[in-house]
């Protein structure tokens, strides 16, 4: 939907081209950082188009799965950065803007 609630926007996407439509839209609308917390599959689009600066990668080493969907892959990320939580990793990945 389309439409303003108290401090929230919410903007209709139109097309396939869901990226390009979003990136569009934050340009429109001054947005100049965005938290994209989502699937394999989304995380892996702003990937792979180079939409992104820091990710933040959170394993539970604990926890053992047999089969599952796979994570997405850093191709241009540089781990600037690595921390144990309580039976989690958290590495930080920086993006190589030198390519």
């Amino acid at each position: 939907k389309s439409a303003t609630e108290k401090n929230l926007q919410f903007i209709k996407l139109e097309n396939n081209d869901f990226l390009n439509e979003i990136v569009h839209s934050l340009f429109e609308n001054e947005i100049q950082s965005v938290l994209v917390e989502g699937g394999a599959k989304t995380l892996q689009y702003f990937i792979d188009a180079g939409l992104w600066d820091e990710a933040r990668v959170i394993c539970n080493e604990e926890l053992i799965i047999q089969d599952g969907i796979s994570a997405p892959e850093m191709k241009e990320g540089i781990q600037i950065k690595q921390e144990k939580y309580i039976g989690n990793r958290v590495d930080y990945y920086k993006r190589n803007t030198e390519f």
